[in-house]
């Protein structure tokens, strides 16, 4: 595990800005200039300015949320008609959303 902490090893997981580094000693405006987003000091100035912030929570029927949406974007990608996947998942969603209220 230190070895994934590690600044090196977290630059190769988040080098295109995927995503917000665990690590704050990261956070630079250098690191960012390439590819943004423009607002990245965004996070850690939220957590700064309310020390108290906490994760929210998934939703329960996360897991399920993600799985229509893995299914849709494969088949999006396989047939090449956006419209009917975003339909499908339209309809998946209000269908998870609508067994969980």
């Amino acid at each position: 595990m230190k070895s994934l902490t590690e600044p090196t090893a977290l630059a190769a997981l988040v080098a295109a800005n995927t995503t917000t580094p665990t690590r704050r000693s990261m956070m630079t405006a250098s690191r960012y200039a390439p590819a943004g987003p423009a607002h990245w000091p965004v996070f850690y100035g939220t957590l700064d300015k309310f020390p108290n912030t906490t994760p929210i929570p998934a939703p329960p029927y996360y897991q399920q949320l993600a799985t229509a949406f893995a299914a849709r974007t494969t088949q999006a990608m396989a047939d090449g008609a956006a419209k009917p996947a975003l339909d499908g998942l339209q309809g998946d969603l209000e269908a998870i959303v609508s067994s969980t209220t």
